[in-house]
């Protein structure tokens, strides 16, 4: 004789699933759109210092913005490992 697992998961149950995976997908491509802006903007990259001197020079209020993105990029990724 087998056990036998019955799911009670009704309509409403599956709307609310719906909701939580839009948005946890909405979430999740904000950071990655936020992320590809970052680097955009503040060009910074795997670069040499000289590199990174004329992306601050060039255009400096596009780098300051490049950063402050990436700086909260990185506060969500931190908060996202550490739940």
């Amino acid at each position: 004789m087998g056990l036998s697992v019955t799911s009670r998961t009704g309509p409403a149950d599956h709307l609310v699933q719906d909701k939580v995976a839009r948005f946890t997908g909405g979430i999740y491509l904000a950071y990655i759109v936020a992320s590809v802006l970052a680097t955009m903007l503040a060009q910074i990259g795997l670069g040499e210092a000289q590199q990174i001197y004329k992306a601050m020079v060039t255009n400096e209020g596009s780098f300051r913005l490049g950063q402050v993105i990436a700086l909260i990029t990185g506060s969500w990724w931190s908060r996202a490992r550490a739940s």
